[in-house]
């Protein structure tokens, strides 16, 4: 029997997430996000969004077309005007546009504290 041949899939993961200085209480600092496909077919067009807290979205951007096995590196810029345990979220294809091999991979969160 012949075995069938997987289809050709885009696969977005969020693969660098980093600040660039720990964010301070009033002070802007700006998080760099890569964005990988590591598929084997071109993601297209879809949104990726940087939420600094889960109630809001600081950034939210279009990419045109994402190639198999290449990153696009992507800033936000913010300020936290208040101290607390924030759950900050990159995610990739926020809107679910485009069929990936893996769609549990698109979000990557991290806590932080800003100091004041």
């Amino acid at each position: 029997t012949p075995t069938p041949t997987p289809t050709p899939m885009a696969d977005l993961y969020i693969s660098k997430y980093s600040f660039d200085h720990p964010p301070k209480q009033g002070e802007a600092f700006t998080i760099t996000i890569g964005i990988t496909n590591k598929g084997n077919k071109d993601a297209g067009s879809f949104w990726w969004e940087w939420k600094p807290t889960w109630a809001i979205t600081a950034c939210r951007e279009r990419i045109d077309n994402l190639t198999a096995g290449s990153e696009r590196t992507v800033t936000c810029t913010y300020t936290y005007g208040g101290w607390a345990n924030y759950e900050t979220k990159a995610i990739a294809d926020a809107d679910n546009e485009i069929p990936e091999s893996d769609e549990g991979n698109n979000t990557y969160t991290q806590n932080v504290i800003p100091i004041h």
